[in-house]
């Protein structure tokens, strides 16, 4: 029996969480600068461990299960940088084009994962990713609005977002966000839930 994602905290998840997040945050450093080198990763350490005193977590009673598999960790890499250096060339290619066909505009992804940590990562690695910028994360459904310079159409960037969705929730989530990636985003995605509604009380 597989255990739940929700799971009780503890002072060694908290410190794991604290770990993991780190981690990733000095990836993201290091590949924004294009460079692994222990200067980066240096810096990127003292950015991430400024973020996390300026941010700290709510630790709350429970907390939302994460585990690392490196198998899939490495299909998510291979895919990210594959992306990367294709949206690089195929920007370099366009700015020496006499006439530019940057196509850009904003497309809303339905995202099939409701778990906030995983939601944060996924949309820092959009981030990073050439010619595509998170702009707006809605809850509940969760949709990311992602602002595309790629020219392509908005199918595309949401089989995009979907598939590097897929990736992530394989390579870090726990077994009910891996059961909610197996089957496609919704689209057009649910309406949002409705507001619960505060009566005015009478003098």
């Amino acid at each position: 029996m597989n255990a739940p994602d929700v799971v009780q905290r503890t002072r060694r998840s908290n410190l794991r969480d604290y770990i993991g997040v780190g981690a990733v945050l000095v990836i993201i450093w290091m590949l924004l600068w294009g460079k692994a080198s222990a200067a980066n990763a240096a810096s990127g350490a003292l950015v991430a461990t400024l973020l996390l005193i300026a941010f700290p977590f709510d630790h709350d009673v429970i907390a939302v299960r994460h585990r690392l598999r490196p198998v899939a960790a490495v299909r998510l890499a291979l895919f990210f940088l594959t992306d990367m250096f294709r949206s690089t060339l195929a920007t370099a290619v366009d700015v020496v084009r006499p006439r530019s066909r940057v196509r850009t505009g904003i497309v809303a992804c339905p995202l099939r994962v409701d778990n906030d940590g995983l939601v944060t990562f996924l949309a820092n690695l959009i981030a990073v990713s050439p010619g595509t910028m998170p702009i707006e994360v809605a809850y509940r459904p969760h949709v990311i609005y992602v602002h595309s310079l790629r020219g392509v159409e908005p199918d595309e960037v949401r089989a995009f977002v979907a598939r590097l969705e897929e990736l992530s929730v394989m390579a870090l989530g726990g077994p009910e966000a891996i059961g909610s990636v197996a089957e496609p985003a919704p689209w057009p995605p649910p309406p949002p839930d409705p507001q619960p509604t505060v009566e005015q009380g009478t003098a």
